[in-house]
């Protein structure tokens, strides 16, 4: 499958062009760590993430047809913005059973992915790695058994049980505590 390359193609022309930049990053394309040149904002001919009708429009055509999908979006902020839509689209997809959704989280997970749980009220079951796994710094393996045991045996987890976790992420903590008090103060 043949595509075209519509963001680098632009990127290379403007890096080429020898514009003077007047405008953010503040660098100004001056190569510091190599990549300035190509590094843009949202200039003419640029488009922008989000009403793309451009290069990025043209590009998100070319994922959707690489991908074989309705529509490919790119997201803005990376990988946090990617996490909060998630959670928000599984939430509203969620059955209204009158119980908080349960999220099933590796103890790695984004920081963005506590906070918009936090936010979005879903209750998280934590997944650990293997006892022999466990002194691994930057990554939580876990096994298809363990998912597929804690998809079956799937039990919402309480307030404290997120509490009860060492995180850096105190902002979570404060907001589950708030919110567990607010609860408490409704009865």
């Amino acid at each position: 499958m043949s595509m075209t390359t519509p963001i680098v193609d632009f990127v290379r022309r403007y890096a080429q062009s020898g514009t003077s930049r007047l405008h953010m990053p503040g660098h100004k394309g001056q190569s510091l760590l190599g990549f300035e040149p190509w590094d843009i904002t949202e200039i003419k001919g640029a488009d922008e993430l989000y009403g793309a009708d451009g290069i990025i429009a043209q590009s998100e055509a070319n994922a959707t047809r690489l991908f074989g999908t309705v529509h490919t979006y790119y997201s803005t902020e990376g990988s946090s913005q990617c996490i909060r839509a998630m959670l928000c689209l599984a939430l509203q997809a969620a059955p209204a059973a009158g119980q908080r959704p349960v999220l099933l989280a590796a103890r790695n997970a984004h920081k963005a992915l506590l906070y918009a749980a936090a936010l979005l009220d879903f209750d998280i079951q934590w997944l650990w790695p293997a006892p022999q796994d466990a002194g691994a710094l930057c990554s939580c393996p876990v096994s298809a058994a363990k998912l597929t045991g804690a998809l079956q045996g799937l039990v919402p987890v309480s307030y404290t049980h997120l509490r009860a976790h060492e995180t850096d992420s105190y902002l979570v903590c404060r907001l589950l505590l708030e919110k567990k008090k607010k609860t408490k103060t409704k009865k």
